[in-house]
């Protein structure tokens, strides 16, 4: 399926909530389409009590969900957004959390 998306030139997102550690064929699930999506939810392989990650390795995506993450604010010298965004990060204490967690 991979493959034909590809050939079209079709995005693939792979949800890989329930699979933080496995593989397929070798490679870390997360890492098979092109964008992975994985759940920190409470009742998941890892927790922070909510949110999640993304990866992918387009720089432009990354730099735009980071945007959207972050209140899409424009280099400016004063407070503007001329996009609608919202604040989507983990607060401090969780991320460390998070850190902590994937390092078992």
């Amino acid at each position: 399926m991979l493959e034909i998306c590809r050939r079209y030139g079709v995005t693939t997102i792979e949800d890989a909530a329930e699979a933080l550690g496995a593989t397929f064929r070798g490679r870390p699930a997360g890492t098979l389409a092109d964008i992975g999506c994985f759940s920190c939810n409470g009742n998941k392989i890892m927790t922070t009590r909510g949110g999640g990650m993304l990866v992918t390795e387009n720089a432009e995506w990354a730099k735009c969900v980071r945007d959207f993450a972050t209140q899409a604010r424009d280099h400016a010298l004063h407070d503007e957004h001329s996009q609608g965004a919202d604040n989507f990060r983990l607060g401090n204490l969780l991320a460390k959390v998070g850190r902590g967690e994937l390092a078992v």
